[in-house]
C-alpha cells in the first residue's frame, strides 16, 4: 500500500484509535468474564497489525520518491547500454583498433545489467546519484573514445567505472533489521 503522508497518517492514527478502542473495552470487561479472552484477543491482533504497519511507515513515506529515483535510475542505465552498444558497433564500423572492446564490451555488459536492478527504499538517493556519475564517465568514454579528449583521461575513465561499480553494487555489511517478536 503506498499513499500521501497524510493518506498514511490517517490510516496510522485510525490503527491507533481501533486500539485504544478495544483496549477501553478490555479495562471495561471483567477479567472473569467470558468475553474477557475474547476482547484480550482483538486487542492483541489489532496491536499487531498497528506494530506491523509502524515497522512498515518508513518504506511507505518513502516509496513516492524512491519510485521516482527508481525511474531515474533504470533509464540512466538503459540509456547508457544503448550508447555502449553503439560505440562497439562504431569499433567495426569507424575500424578503430580492438583495445576498445577491452573498455566498451565490459561497459556495455555492466550497464546492460544494471539496467534491471531493484531500487529499494533505503539506498534510492545513493542509487540516484551513481546513475548521475555513470553520466559522466559515459560522456568521458564518449569524448575519449571520438578523439575529442586525450587518451591519458583513461586514467579517470577506469577508476570512474570502478566506482560506479562498487556504488551500485549490495552493500554486505547492511544487515536486515532486527524485527520484535510478539
Amino acid at each position: 500500500m503506498t499513499g500521501t503522508k497524510e493518506s498514511i497518517d490517517q490510516q496510522h492514527a485510525t490503527l491507533q484509535q481501533q486500539v485504544r478502542g478495544l483496549h477501553d473495552k478490555l479495562v471495561a470487561c471483567d477479567p472473569d468474564e467470558d468475553r474477557y479472552n475474547t476482547e484480550y484477543e482483538r486487542l492483541v491482533q489489532a496491536t499487531r497489525e498497528l506494530l506491523s504497519f509502524e515497522q512498515r511507515m518508513p518504506d511507505l513515506l518513502a516509496e513516492p520518491e524512491r519510485a521516482s529515483s527508481e525511474r531515474v535510475v533504470l533509464w540512466s542505465w538503459r540509456t547508457q547500454a544503448v550508447v555502449a552498444a553503439v560505440l562497439v558497433a562504431l569499433v567495426f564500423i569507424l575500424d578503430r583498433t580492438w583495445w576498445w572492446l577491452v573498455l566498451l564490451v565490459p561497459q556495455f555488459v555492466g550497464v546492460l545489467s544494471g539496467s534491471f536492478q531493484k531500487i529499494g527504499a533505503k539506498e534510492h538517493r545513493t542509487r540516484r546519484h551513481t546513475a548521475i556519475a555513470l553520466h559522466v564517465v559515459v560522456v568521458l568514454t564518449v569524448l575519449l573514445f571520438f578523439q575529442i579528449l586525450p587518451m591519458w583521461l583513461l586514467a579517470v575513465i577506469l577508476p570512474g567505472w570502478l566506482g560506479v561499480a562498487i556504488a551500485s553494487s549490495e552493500d554486505p555489511t547492511n544487515k536486515a533489521p532486527q524485527g520484535r517478536q510478539l
